[in-house]
């Protein structure tokens, strides 16, 4: 199980026989950022509904209704209850993060695009694409120098004017 304290018999580094002394270790518990779904899909579509709320609308009568709108049982504290788990609220944050940089991006203008592009050194499409193993184009992880709403506009300039199919609001 995740997060449970092991024990086991530690070796004497000197004779090499056991020692009989216990040691605790910590099996280390991947983080969770938000960015990927959640396993349990109600949940994940819970998240969803409530990402599309505001703070104060998701701890109301609307919350209850995304709660309900989703399979569970109507109640009026559990949707509460659910939005305090740490895996649903950093997936919640990662939702609205994600919906206002698409927004953000969707007020860009191409040129504020293409100009911000070249302040990091992208001078051509090249630059902000790779290609895999398998043939595929892929847009390379620029993260690091490049903010999530500038990549998003210039997939959408790119989707624009040479007609690529892109998942990201056409």
């Amino acid at each position: 199980m995740w997060g449970m304290a092991m024990t086991m018999k530690t070796k004497d580094e000197t004779t090499g026989t056991g020692s009989g002394k216990t040691a605790q270790r910590r099996v280390i518990q991947p983080s969770f950022d938000g960015s990927c779904a959640l396993r349990n899909y109600l949940h994940e579509q819970f998240a969803q509904e409530v990402a599309r709320l505001s703070d104060q609308d998701a701890l109301g009568r609307a919350g209850e209704d995304a709660y309900a709108a989703v399979g569970f049982a109507r109640h009026r504290h559990n949707h509460i209850r659910l939005l305090r788990r740490e895996r649903v609220a950093k997936r919640v944050a990662w939702l609205r993060f994600e919906r206002e940089a698409a927004a953000q991006a969707a007020r860009m203008s191409p040129d504020r695009v293409v100009e911000e592009l070249h302040a990091r050194g992208i001078e051509r499409f090249d630059d902000l694409v790779e290609r895999n193993a398998a043939g595929v184009v892929c847009v390379r992880d620029l993260s690091s120098c490049l903010q999530v709403e500038i990549g998003i506009g210039a997939l959408k300039l790119a989707h624009r004017a040479f007609g690529i199919k892109s998942p990201i609001g056409s």
